[in-house]
Parts: structure tokens; C-alpha cells; sequence
């Protein structure tokens, strides 16, 4: 089986119907990326805190390599979901292997507002 790559899809509908599937976020965006157009990535706000999942394409086969690539990012939200939004146990690195496909998996946790005020700091405090 070879790898197939289609149309991109289209991100408000993947984060769409990753908010339908597992949802309520306080806010849920979904992009891909326009320097490597083989992955997609989903930020979650819940509270102050924000989680970003990204999901590339590495190598593997795949009839339908963009489905593969929006299952895997459904497969992990559902994981972070099931572990209690515990962003560490998430499978990551440049081999995670999802459906006979290999991916790159990048998982991170930040708090948007600390690291505005952490900016303002280093830049010399508020701006006015």
C-alpha cells in the first residue's frame, strides 16, 4: 500500500468535530502547518491553561494520508481526555506509530497569561 495525499482538510471542520467528539473546550482551534503542509495541529483552552497537540506525517502507508493524520490527533485528544488531561502521558517523539503510519507527536502545556506577563517583563514591563 502506498501513501495517498488528497485535499488538506479544512481546519474549522476538523476542530469541529473534534469539539462534537469530545468536547465542551472553552475554546478549540485546529491548524495546519503552512511550512510543513503533512501535519495538523489542535489548541485546547480549558481555564487558563493551554494544550497543544501537533501531529505530523513521517513516513508509512496510507490510502488516505490526511484521515490518518486527523485520526491520530483524534486518537491523542481522546488519550489526553482518558488520562485526566495529563499532556506527559501522551505518546511523543519522531516515532510514534499510528495505523501502520510513523508520525512526529509534539505535545505541549503553557498558561497564555504568564507568559504575557513573562514577555512584559523581559521587555521592560507593561506597555501603556
Amino acid at each position: 500500500m502506498s501513501t495517498h495525499w488528497g485535499d488538506a482538510p479544512q481546519p474549522e471542520v476538523v476542530a469541529e468535530l473534534l469539539g462534537e467528539r469530545h468536547g465542551p473546550f472553552d475554546k478549540l482551534e485546529v491548524d495546519l502547518h503552512a511550512s510543513d503542509p503533512r501535519g495538523l495541529s489542535a489548541h485546547i483552552d480549558l481555564g487558563a491553561r493551554r494544550t497543544t497537540i501537533d501531529v505530523r506525517f513521517l513516513r508509512g502507508p496510507s490510502p488516505d494520508a490526511w484521515l490518518t493524520v486527523a485520526d491520530a490527533l483524534d486518537a491523542l485528544l481522546g488519550s489526553w481526555l482518558e488520562s485526566g488531561r495529563d499532556h506527559r502521558a501522551l505518546p511523543t517523539g519522531e516515532d510514534v506509530e499510528f495505523q501502520e503510519a510513523m508520525m512526529r507527536v509534539r505535545v505541549e502545556q503553557s498558561v497564555p497569561e504568564l507568559e504575557r506577563i513573562a514577555d512584559q517583563l523581559l521587555e521592560g514591563g507593561p506597555k501603556s
